[in-house]
């Protein structure tokens, strides 16, 4: 089965259709609701806004959010591949193991992601490791091994950015960690 759309849900969460059919779950569910819209806007206000400052990230400190509260992850590449008319880049935190697994438990009093009312306490962003901008994100993982799967994938004719990083946010206390930028080949 071929990758046939990404999808991107306001400027803060991505989902994937995969021939046709949206993935909730590892990824937001796709919805073009107002409310849903309003609630990832203003919690992505509080939590990622990478900023830049002369071309290199500056870690932000996004409103009332501590910067390194969570172990810093050890980001890795694990693989591309070519997927139809997408490239997918694997990464991996080798580090997962320093994360405990309640941090990824279901977290129904915080905001959604999309239609999952039930995301995770902890979400991972993936960013761009030259210009800051976010590439995409994961909301509902369940357990800190679930950190050695991420990925995302661009159209061929976009092709894949030559760095990136990840942020984790513990959206319950408000952490937040960035992870070493790995280049992509």
């Amino acid at each position: 089965m071929g990758f046939t759309d990404i999808v991107q849900h306001g400027h803060r969460r991505a989902g994937l259709a995969v021939a046709g059919l949206a993935l909730p779950g590892l990824l937001m569910a796709a919805t073009a609701s107002p409310v849903a819209a309003t609630a990832r806007a203003s919690t992505a206000a509080r939590v990622a806004a990478a900023t830049t400052q002369a071309g290199k990230p500056v870690p932000a400190k996004p409103h009332g959010l501590r910067h390194h509260a969570l172990p810093r992850p050890m980001l890795t590449l694990t693989g591309i591949s070519v997927r139809g008319s997408f490239i997918e880049a694997d990464l991996s935190v080798s580090n997962h193991a320093a994360y405990p697994d309640f941090l990824f438990a279901p977290a129904p009093g915080l905001p959604p992601c999309g239609l999952n009312t039930h995301a995770s306490r902890t979400w991972v962003d993936i960013y761009d490791g030259q210009t800051s901008q976010y590439i995409y994100g994961f909301c509902g993982l369940t357990r800190a091994q679930d950190l050695t799967s991420l990925w995302f994938a661009r159209p061929v004719t976009t092709g894949l950015p030559h760095s990136v990083y990840i942020r984790l946010v513990d959206r319950m206390t408000d952490a937040w960690s960035q992870s070493n930028t790995v280049n992509i080949p």
